[in-house]
């Protein structure tokens, strides 16, 4: 594994989950380049709704919410769900994709979920875009990641992320730390 990859691993939203509390205005202490098995499962979590969204705007085509988890026996899914897409709106997915979640983690075990979806970057600013990422860990810990995104001449643009610690919503009976 190159160095650029260890790097930009280290650096992502996604280990801020399996670390510790990063809204108490301290800078995490970068560990080397081990990762946990957790901050492992999230970033391929993270990476691959990334990648999904990514493809799907470089193609230039909308996409419903999209979902994927890491389950204890290692194995990586992906989640979508089959609603008629021109007689629900998007909260109806992202709403049945948590719920997947909930029960997919009471029948097989869960380390990390995600979400993400195509949204407006604020009710003021209908013409600017952003990538919504929704993560989870089995600690109980939830990030909503922002990507500001621009389509330009030459590509896709993306801005820096945008980071908030926010409730869990499928890990729920994890006790606080």
């Amino acid at each position: 594994m190159g160095g650029a990859h260890r790097q930009a691993r280290q650096d992502s939203p996604y280990r801020q989950l399996a670390s510790p509390p990063f809204w108490k205005g301290r800078r995490l202490k970068r560990r080397g380049w081990s990762m946990s098995l957790l901050e492992d499962h999230l970033h391929d979590t993270y990476q691959y709704l990334f990648d999904v969204a990514h493809e799907g705007l470089k193609a230039n085509i909308s996409f419903l919410p999209v979902g994927a988890a890491v389950r204890k026996t290692g194995e990586q899914i992906r989640t979508q769900l089959d609603l008629d897409w021109r007689s629900s709106a998007p909260q109806d997915h992202i709403s049945g994709l948590l719920a997947a979640f909930r029960k997919d983690d009471k029948v097989s075990g869960l380390m990390a979920v995600g979400l993400v979806f195509d949204a407006a970057a604020g009710a003021d600013r209908l013409d600017e875009r952003a990538l919504v990422f929704h993560l989870e860990a089995a600690n109980g810990r939830a990030l909503q990641v922002v990507v500001p995104y621009a389509r330009l001449a030459e590509g896709l643009a993306f801005a820096e992320p945008q980071l908030s610690e926010i409730p869990a919503e499928v890990f729920t009976s994890v006790l606080p730390e």
